[in-house]
């Protein structure tokens, strides 16, 4: 059944356990349909209540005033106003368990449906508007900030000036405090909706990338739950990846096991690089020697893949964003493994060929995938070869690799053969700038015969 390549963790036998499953559904459905209900109502019980506080506050002034006590009013106030800072907190913790539940309610019965082969029309009722995106894909609906919710930090806030403009404050410290109450509920509120893969420091650099105004894929969940999909993949068809993931390590992250998702040496080294460009830096001879690099690790490189929309704007500013996140975000949600493995499921080889196995299918035209040596290398070294050129530093990855005992001669033999035959079939151009570089690796590999 289909749903078996979106859900392949699920357990499901649809002759034994469908009468479960639809039960299940009915639940989800019936469950979903009253925290709606019970959602909708929420923000009225909250304005009652608030209008309560206020109505108590203005009781209290009064009759302060009438019976000449109002130096106790500050007391009183401070009391309320700090019942009223439990109660909003709780409020927005209730709020946010909510708005998860209908949430992941939502997403579960996507998943029981597509495994059930329900058809979507008959269940439409179930979504608001906006929301049918999520027909097929449960991580389609997102959880994100909703709109219901700005009413509560409001009244909060409010209910906080008029106490402190009651009790004599001055009016900018007032507004001070109407701000800075306003921003903590928001935060308490943002904190609590996080997702699967979202952490406090995700909150932090989303804010970071969007003050640096570069823009990021609108759903991480949806994104990654896609690239997991195809990492599983390899898994499915038992694919063993031990070749190509040493070779991808060694040709674009040596330190990768070690590093915490950027190299220091690797951005250093980049960053000196670039200064060859400046006119006056460049003819320095210890500035001259480093290669032109990116120095951007496995990581950096997937979530730039993944998560970056435009990735050739602003350079400078997506380079930070691409570090931080790496660093303190997606280094912490994915092992070491499951970077590498998605990395090959999504990164693009060559053109327009985007995964390994779509890339191994186009450069060897067999129906058994096996990624030994001397293919992992020819396609680890079309990674965004856009060109679709045999670029010179062919010839020195496979000498570095031969020198760290990863290749052999025999797998240079076959690397050598197997780019002769995509030549000939017109998927790899020999030439670069008008150099034959096909000739070179002859001319290279004879070298190494004598």
């Amino acid at each position: 059944m289909d749903w078996q390549q979106y859900f392949p963790t699920y357990k499901f036998n649809n002759k034994e356990n469908r009468d479960i499953a639809l039960e299940e559904y009915k639940f989800c459905c019936k469950t979903l349909e009253s925290e709606e209900k019970l959602f909708d109502s929420f923000l009225r019980y909250i304005t009652l209540v608030c209008s309560g506080i206020v109505s108590l506050l203005a009781f209290l002034k009064l009759d302060f005033i009438k019976f000449n006590i109002e130096k106790d009013l500050v007391f009183i106030v401070g009391f309320i106003f700090f019942l009223s800072s439990i109660f909003f907190i709780i409020t927005t913790l209730n709020f946010a368990t909510k708005q998860k539940n209908i949430v992941f309610a939502k997403r579960k019965i996507i998943i029981l449906r597509r495994m059930l082969g329900m058809n979507y029309g008959s269940q439409e009722f179930l979504f608001k508007k906006g929301m049918l995106e999520g027909a097929n894909m449960p991580f389609s609906i997102k959880l994100r900030y909703s709109y219901l919710y700005f009413i509560i930090p409001c009244l909060y806030a409010s209910m906080s000036f008029f106490m402190l403009h009651w009790i004599g404050v001055n009016l900018c410290y007032s507004v001070l405090v109407f701000l800075t109450l306003y921003t903590i509920l928001n935060v308490i509120y943002i904190f609590s909706i996080l997702d699967i893969n979202e952490t406090k420091k995700f909150v932090v650099l989303k804010a970071i990338a969007f003050i640096l105004d570069i823009k990021l894929v609108d759903n991480f969940e949806h994104v990654l739950y896609r690239a997991k999909l195809a990492q599983f993949e390899f898994h499915r068809l038992k694919i063993d990846l031990k070749y190509i993931k040493d070779i991808l390590i060694a040709i674009e992250d040596k330190n990768f096991r070690s590093h915490k998702g950027i190299d220091i040496k690797a951005i250093s080294r980049a960053m000196l690089s670039q200064l060859k460009k400046i006119p006056l830096i460049k003819h320095i001879k210890y500035i001259n020697k480093f290669p032109y690099s990116g120095g951007s690790t496995i990581t950096q490189q997937l979530f730039r893949t993944l998560f970056i929309e435009n990735i050739a704007d602003k350079k400078i500013r997506r380079k930070i964003v691409e570090i931080l996140f790496s660093r303190f975000w997606l280094n912490e949600i994915l092992k070491k493994d499951e970077q590498l493995e998605i990395y090959l499921a999504a990164v693009r080889f060559d053109k327009n060929i985007f995964g390994a196995i779509k890339a191994y299918n186009y450069f060897f035209d067999n129906n058994k995938i096996n990624f030994n040596k001397a293919k992992s290398f020819i396609l680890i070294e079309r990674v965004s070869v856009t060109s679709g050129c045999l670029l010179p530093k062919v010839i020195d990855l496979i000498d570095n690799l031969l020198k760290n005992n990863i290749l052999t001669k025999e797998d240079c033999e076959q690397i050598l053969c197997l780019y002769k035959q995509n030549v000939e079939k017109g998927k790899i151009q020999k030439c670069y700038k008008n150099i034959d570089n096909m000739e070179r690796l002859n001319v290279w590999f004879d070298s190494l015969n004598d």
